[in-house]
């Protein structure tokens, strides 16, 4: 029997967020949840009705720490050229990664969708609705900054850049989408 943690809401939904990033929705079970995060089923149903609602916050826990880190970077960051190397370099990292195997929400795209569970489609779209706005009104303030002149070029030689040595399908998805080009070309997944 795991031994019984007393976890906040919050940490309970950080271990699961970790665990489901790591995992996926369908390799994580709940018996998996209980061991790692340590505390018993009924803490667990407590919580949450069921996986899918678990998950379903979880990824909201993974958008909101995106949503900072994005924040984070930006704030730090000298200019928004800057910023844009360096958001670009952390997007590559996570994607990179051994221990998380790339990006939460563009892996629950590849596994879910169409997802049967409405909120999961719903919590999908504003993820991908929140990355085109963040990213289209950052690029928007380097125009206006007078750091670029004509950020759909830009978006577009980075999207060639970041893509041309490593597997970021969900990155020049997004600059696609961002600069209105057609899929007439194909990564390697």
């Amino acid at each position: 029997m795991p031994r019984q943690k007393v976890l906040s809401q919050s940490e309970l939904l950080n271990e699961a967020t970790d665990l489901f990033w790591k995992n996926g929705y369908h390799k994580t079970s709940i018996q998996e949840l209980v061991k790692t995060i340590g505390i018993n089923r009924a803490n667990l149903y407590d919580n949450f009705k069921d996986k899918g609602e678990l998950f379903n916050e979880c990824l909201q826990v993974y958008q909101s720490r995106m949503s900072q880190k994005i924040d984070d970077i930006f704030n730090d960051s000298v200019s928004s050229k800057n910023g844009f190397e360096k958001l670009f370099t952390e997007l590559v990292k996570i994607i990179r990664s051994e221990e998380k195997k790339g990006c939460m929400i563009s892996n629950t795209y590849s596994e879910l969708l169409p997802s049967p569970n409405k909120k999961t489609n719903k919590i999908l779209n504003d993820s991908q609705a929140f990355w085109l706005s963040t990213l289209q009104k950052k690029l928007q303030q380097a125009v206006e900054d007078k750091e670029i002149k004509d950020w759909k070029n830009l978006a577009i030689r980075i999207l060639f850049e970041v893509t041309k040595n490593s597997n970021v399908a969900p990155i020049s998805y997004f600059f696609r989408k961002i600069c209105g080009i057609k899929n007439k070309f194909r990564f390697n997944r």
